[in-house]
């Protein structure tokens, strides 16, 4: 993170704190603070750039809307399924206006909203998001098989029930599944 740091203060003091050059080292950072379950700081930094990027770029623009959906898993990390919930679908919002309902960062923003319902156990609103999410998948899609939607329900032996489930990569796109996102 020093590296980071000093590279920051470099960029902000040459390129300024709007910079996209700025931000991207700015995302870089809430990224390791991700990384390192630091979710306070991360969702900062991710706020930051959101800032500075919807001022440069505009409110609609995709880059714009990642910093909602990274703050969002932040959130979902933490517990804060609610405030999760609200950035997810600032992301959605957005970015299914930008960028229509089959692109690759709608999918996955459906994807991890569907992760949040699960730890809510609320498995309506889950089921929900995993069928909006294998909709807008396009069937015409030259390698529909890089998709799948898969949910299974595990009861350990000690009584408590945990859901898992996964949804792998969608179209032209590598995603991974990490704590049942796709990142």
């Amino acid at each position: 993170m020093e590296w980071y740091g000093q590279s920051l203060a470099w960029q902000e003091k040459s390129l300024g704190k709007e910079h996209r050059d700025t931000l991207a080292t700015l995302r870089s950072m809430g990224n390791v603070f991700l990384a390192v379950e630091d979710y306070t700081s991360a969702i900062q930094c991710y706020e930051w750039v959101y800032a500075g990027l919807e001022k440069s770029l505009g409110k609609e623009h995709p880059d714009t809307l990642a910093a909602p959906a990274r703050m969002a898993i932040g959130c979902d990390w933490q517990g804060y399924f609610d405030k999760a919930t609200e950035y997810f679908n600032r992301a959605l919002t957005g970015l299914e206006s930008s960028l229509g309902q089959e692109h690759p960062h709608i999918l996955a923003v459906l994807n991890n909203m569907a992760a949040v319902f699960i730890e809510q156990q609320d498995y309506d609103k889950s089921m929900e998001r995993l069928i909006e999410l294998k909709r807008s998948f396009r069937k015409d899609h030259p390698k529909p098989s890089r998709f799948s939607v898969t949910w299974q329900l595990y009861i350990p032996t000690n009584g408590s029930t945990t859901m898992q489930w996964s949804a792998s990569a969608v179209p032209c796109w590598n995603g991974t599944i990490s704590r049942g996102r796709t990142s």
